[in-house]
């Protein structure tokens, strides 16, 4: 949820600088222009939103005024039955690539544009109509100071090493070396995505409605649960399954109580601003083996875009562009969507020089009816992706025996080889 709401607002904020850093423009055809960006992230307009905003106007002569909305999603798609929706805004979620033309100027075509990540997701017929304003990816957020005193420098690239880490971490004592907050259910939802991640591409749920026996080891999802079997089965998990609690752990990560979590880019600076010295807090890729090359599931933040009815395109492309290699991306801990550009956020740059691959979903390569078979027949099995339930009782059976963990596995493994062949 809190990822969501980072993401819908950083979504209109690209928007109005996305464009802009792709030219120089002379000021003597831009002097009175003024660019109305829409944006959800209120909370800085006054600070690094109008820096991006002067620095723009100062390069080219146009300036820059933000309207911020609280309610985003439901302010804008009402506007977007008027022509009045600013000049650059965010390509709301519900909006199909049939319908992009409908509402927004192209800002180039696929081939012009395949410097930027993930501009595929917002393109129809060869021609893109919103830039990413940053990419989030998922992994593992630890504290750096704690991991290092367990005598890992460098976070593990091997599964074997993360296990060794976890084991010496519990030998220290005082410190949670894998918080999973199964009381909160939702952060074990992560390991789903770290089951993409075993998968070795993005497209997992597309082909998971394909696969016999799901949920057992060999299969990504079965091998997640025996890594979780492994973590909680030798202590290095939270001692009390059913007391663990969500905001709690961010402060005991930042204070050096719990030492790791598989989360998103987006926990980084929440935890941050709880550590005495955010430069503790950092995040890695799941090892999800031992091959030694790693792989992080990632996507788009927001896609920034130019309104088709904007009286001023020519500068509110530019404008976006702009935007998308501006500061934004480091400040709010995204990796920058222009491929080749460095970010500047230690975090974020630590994560890349890992070598880390990022799985980015290419729509030409996705089947929607696939995914959502994939769902259905977990539905009818009854368990959902992404919630955390099947995981949850897992876990707990984990905690009890290794013949408890393999009955639940069992009972959820057959109810899924029973939905897929009805489904069939």
């Amino acid at each position: 949820m809190k990822k969501r709401l980072i993401s819908v607002m950083c979504l209109s904020i690209f928007a109005a600088t996305l464009f802009a850093g792709c030219g120089s423009k002379d000021t003597s055809n831009k002097e009175g222009v003024t660019l109305k960006v829409l944006t959800h992230r209120t909370d800085i307009i006054d600070t690094t939103l109008k820096k991006i905003g002067d620095e723009y106007f100062e390069k080219t002569g146009v300036k820059v005024e933000w309207e911020g909305i609280t309610d985003y999603e439901g302010v804008v798609k009402t506007r977007m039955n008027t022509d009045d929706y600013g000049d650059v805004l965010n390509v709301l979620p519900a909006i199909t690539s049939t319908e992009l033309s409908q509402f927004f100027e192209p800002l180039g075509t696929v081939d012009e544009l395949k410097d930027y990540e993930g501009v595929t997701q917002r393109a129809d017929g060869g021609k893109v109509y919103g830039l990413p304003n940053g990419l989030g990816a998922t992994g593992i957020v630890y504290n750096k100071k704690v991991v290092a005193e367990a005598g890992y420098n460098e976070f593990p690239k091997t599964l074997d090493e993360l296990y060794d880490l976890a084991d010496k971490l519990a030998k220290m004592g005082g410190v949670v070396p894998l918080a999973i907050n199964s009381k909160d259910k939702w952060p074990l939802g992560q390991y789903d995505s770290v089951a993409s991640v075993a998968y070795g591409t993005p497209y997992y749920y597309r082909d998971m409605g394909k696969m016999d026996d799901a949920l057992l080891a060999g299969k990504p999802t079965g091998d997640v649960l025996e890594i979780l079997y492994k973590f909680v089965s030798s202590g290095w998990v939270e001692q009390d399954l059913t007391t663990t609690n969500w905001e709690q752990s961010k402060s005991d990560m930042a204070n050096g109580k719990i030492a790791m979590m598989a989360l998103g880019m987006w926990a980084v600076p929440q935890i941050q601003g709880l550590a005495s010295n955010p430069e503790d807090i950092g995040i890695a890729p799941f090892p999800v083996n031992n091959s030694g090359k790693l792989k992080a599931e990632a996507g788009p933040d927001q896609f920034l875009a130019v309104s088709a009815h904007s009286k001023h395109k020519e500068e509110a492309i530019d404008f976006v562009k702009f935007y998308t290699t501006s500061g934004y991306a480091d400040s709010e801990g995204l990796i920058p969507a222009k491929k080749g550009q460095e970010s500047k956020n230690p975090v974020v740059k630590g994560y890349q020089d890992s070598g880390v691959e990022l799985l980015l979903a290419d729509p030409s390569e996705a089947d929607p009816a696939a995914s959502d078979k994939t769902t259905e027949i977990a539905n009818n099995a009854g368990f959902k992706f992404w919630e955390g339930s099947y995981i949850q009782e897992a876990v707990i059976a984990a905690k009890k025996s290794r013949a408890d963990f393999e009955a639940v596995v069992k009972k959820y493994n057959d109810a899924w080889n029973k939905s897929k062949a009805a489904a069939n």
